[in-house]
């Protein structure tokens, strides 16, 4: 099972891509919500400097030498580009924020060598199917069809919409059970659940095909837990099912 600090993989890619241009548009303001280091690149190196990723990847101490040194490059370049992304209308974004994660791969790709392979297939897991059918590389590999990608983003929406449903403290979400009590082992479960049934509706989309394909994507689970890197924000535990 894999532990989760947000409430869905979704918020995950969601939170990427606002939190960089919510921080840009502070940063713009004057206001300090860009200040504190990690940026965006958290959910990269956050994963590779867990020890248990770490020992899966067998990396050496020369590696996790070159990580940190990257660490901090890659800080100074989320900067960067966060500054670039102030005057970008939002409609671009995702193309840009497209872009960046590629150049970031190539950086971590020329550190990890031979192990970069293995990192993306537990990168896949943790974040799980969800977050990796948002990737237009991955629904290329998997040959998502048109009508695929309208309804992954219907379940998706769902989950992400009307599944979690906040609401005021103490009330309960439209589909979320206690999502929204003030319980946090009964808002854990119902992410747990909510997030479940998600993967389960996203699998149902696939053809078999497909689903061989998602399988050797991620390659031999984990059975380790892990904690996604935070970005700054709250989050809610969780459990998500093995991809």
């Amino acid at each position: 099972m894999l532990t989760f600090r947000r409430a869905t993989a979704l918020t995950v890619a969601v939170a990427m891509t606002l939190a960089a241009v919510g921080q840009a548009q502070d940063e713009k303001k004057g206001g300090r919500r860009g200040q504190g280091g990690g940026g965006f690149t958290m959910p990269v190196l956050g994963l590779l400097e867990n020890p248990d990723v770490q020992k899966e990847l067998k990396l050496t101490e020369d590696d996790k030498a070159a990580l940190a040194l990257l660490k901090k490059e890659l800080e100074e370049s989320d900067k960067k580009f966060r500054e670039s992304l102030k005057d970008v209308p939002r409609e671009e974004i995702r193309g840009k924020m497209t872009d960046r994660t590629k150049e970031r791969d190539k950086m971590v790709g020329e550190v990890l060598g031979s192990k970069f392979e293995r990192y993306k297939q537990v990168e896949l897991q943790v974040y799980g199917l969800s977050f990796a059918l948002m990737s237009p590389a991955n629904q290329d590999k998997l040959k998502i069809t048109e009508d695929q990608k309208t309804k992954i983003r219907e379940v998706t929406m769902a989950a992400f919409g009307g599944g979690g449903g906040r609401g005021k403290r103490g009330e309960k979400g439209d589909k979320g059970g206690n999502a929204g009590s003030d319980d946090p082992e009964a808002r854990k479960k119902a992410g747990e659940e909510r997030r479940k049934k998600q993967t389960e509706d996203l699998m149902a989309i696939l053809t078999d095909d497909q689903k061989k394909t998602w399988k050797d994507m991620i390659g031999t689970p984990i059975t380790f837990e892990v904690q996604t890197p935070r970005f700054g924000g709250r989050g809610q535990g969780g459990k998500r099912p093995n991809p």
